[in-house]
């Protein structure tokens, strides 16, 4: 379970800073 969730907001986070990155917020 706690696994899951981290893995979740690790993913979040990838996904921001690839938007951060593109400037496509």
């Amino acid at each position: 379970e706690m696994m899951k969730k981290a893995e979740h907001v690790r993913g979040t986070m990838y996904k921001m800073m690839d938007l951060g990155a593109k400037g496509d917020f």
